[in-house]
């Protein structure tokens, strides 16, 4: 059998490989709940937004990995 260099090995990365890294992050940034709401999943209208913080805006947070389309990605974002 041959053996796979380390180059040629490519590790996917998937929502459930970023989602919990990006969620201690926002925990960590947005760390007063009496002012700061995280939500997973958040619907607004048609779209929704993988992570959310609500605390006077709302910031969302689109996660893109390895085995997403950036198709979308346009309508996804508001200029």
């Amino acid at each position: 059998m041959a053996e796979v260099s380390p180059v040629q090995v490519r590790i996917r990365l998937r929502d459930s490989d970023i989602r919990p890294t990006l969620l201690r992050e926002l925990q960590a940034h947005f760390s007063d709940p009496e002012h700061n709401l995280i939500l997973q999943e958040f619907g607004c209208n048609a779209a929704r937004i993988d992570l959310a913080v609500v605390n006077g805006a709302l910031h969302g947070f689109e996660i893109k990995s390895d085995c997403d389309s950036l198709e979308r990605l346009d309508s996804q974002i508001v200029s």
